[in-house]
């Protein structure tokens, strides 16, 4: 039999697990109806089955019907919290996302990540779920005591709606950008001319960002800055293949609502300028 192969998580010891890819969904049905799905997606995931296997499984369990639209209409955030903001919004509930949050959003990159960059992901982690939390830290917040007012309210959660996907980066000039989706976000998405940088990451070439309307204009919020973009067909593949898995939980998500619960992109697009690679094939050794 086949050694099974691992990748190597970071702080920690060797782990078959990618500490996020099952971990953020606390009701998927790992074992019931949607047993086979899982163990199919496992075993590809770990190189004892092919991508095929996986896909007729989640064909069988009616998980590979076609994308649906997104119905949100962002209307703009009327105020912008900053990174150290919604770090703090992370932290008071998730006391260990300095570390946990950092390793979930920048995987191999976390090892020699910038304190920027490490503040980037902690803040962008607001809006993610985490293992066997029905709510984001973010919503959490919401609910705090003193309750925050309406207004803050309604602005973070702008925030919230724009999905972390990639952009190409056309032009820079200053604090301001020219960018191109490219991840095939819904029109309601779409930046209407140069977008501003916010936080101290400068960009040249790629990021992943969650781009809104601001007060004062569209803004890149929560940067991670990326040396390059990897291949459409590549990122299409790993939405295709989270989505399959999100449907047995949530059977109406969309792209969007993918994108805006789960660091995918950011993640994958770093892990793949690294190692030339992405999960689920990114194995570094096997035990």
């Amino acid at each position: 039999m086949l050694p099974e192969p691992t990748t190597i998580l970071w702080p920690g010891a060797p782990s078959t697990r990618d500490p996020w890819d099952d971990a953020c969904w606390s009701s998927l049905d790992l074992e019931g109806r949607f047993g086979a799905v899982f163990e199919a997606w496992d075993r590809w995931r770990t190189g004892h089955a092919s991508e095929g296997d996986f896909a007729e499984e989640a064909a069988r369990a009616g998980l590979t019907g076609p994308e649906l639209l997104d119905r949100n209409k962002p209307t703009g955030a009327t105020t912008l919290p900053s990174l150290r903001e919604l770090a703090r919004i992370t932290l008071d509930p998730w006391p260990a996302a300095g570390v946990d949050a950092v390793d979930a959003v920048l995987g191999p990159a976390s090892l020699f990540a910038s304190a920027p960059l490490r503040l980037a992901a902690v803040a962008g982690a607001a809006f993610i779920r985490t293992e066997n939390w029905p709510k984001n830290s973010f919503q959490i917040w919401c609910r705090g005591k003193p309750q925050p007012s309406a207004e803050l309210r309604a602005a973070l959660h702008e925030v919230e709606l724009a999905p972390w996907t990639l952009w190409r980066v056309d032009s820079v000039c200053g604090d301001r950008a020219t960018i191109t989706d490219a991840t095939g976000l819904g029109a309601q998405y779409q930046p209407e001319g140069p977008v501003r940088i916010l936080g101290e990451l400068p960009v040249q070439t790629a990021m992943a960002a969650r781009v809104l309307r601001g007060p004062d204009g569209w803004v890149a919020h929560t940067v991670i800055p990326l040396s390059a973009l990897p291949p459409r067909a590549e990122v299409d593949r790993w939405i295709r293949h989270e989505t399959w898995l999100a449907r047995t939980h949530q059977p109406g998500i969309t792209r969007e609502a993918l994108l805006r619960k789960r660091p995918i992109l950011p993640r994958r697009a770093l892990e793949r300028a690294l190692r030339g690679r992405s999960p689920p094939m990114a194995v570094t050794s096997a035990l």
